[in-house]
């Protein structure tokens, strides 16, 4: 059986260009924290969320990814007292409906 896929760039976007991202899918939903711009220099501790459509594939890569609302359904999710701090490196996974991080390394 052939495997096929379709890679789509969404947008481009200054704030979440970034490498080092943790991603975990729970449902038609997926969602990306971390990353860094410069090496070991976290970015943020929001939390992007992307509704994936059944059947569609998201490219991330360093090349960016939306920041607001918008037709492919990104949303920021700002960062509240209790949010975990930023960070690079850092594994996700989901687990019944929520998503588990696992440390990675901490702002320097």
């Amino acid at each position: 059986m052939e495997l096929v896929a379709t890679w789509t760039k969404l947008t481009q976007s200054e704030p979440f260009k970034r490498s080092s991202v943790c991603a975990s899918d729970s449902g038609s939903t997926t969602y990306v924290f971390g990353g860094e711009l410069t090496p070991r220099q976290p970015r943020d501790n929001n939390v992007y969320k992307i509704q994936v459509n059944v059947g569609k594939s998201i490219l991330f890569t360093g090349c960016g990814l939306p920041v607001t609302n918008d037709r492919a359904g990104v949303e920021t999710i700002a960062a509240s007292a209790t949010a975990p701090s930023s960070r690079v490196g850092a594994a996700t996974t989901s687990l019944n409906g929520r998503v588990y991080m696992f440390p990675g390394q901490l702002d320097p």
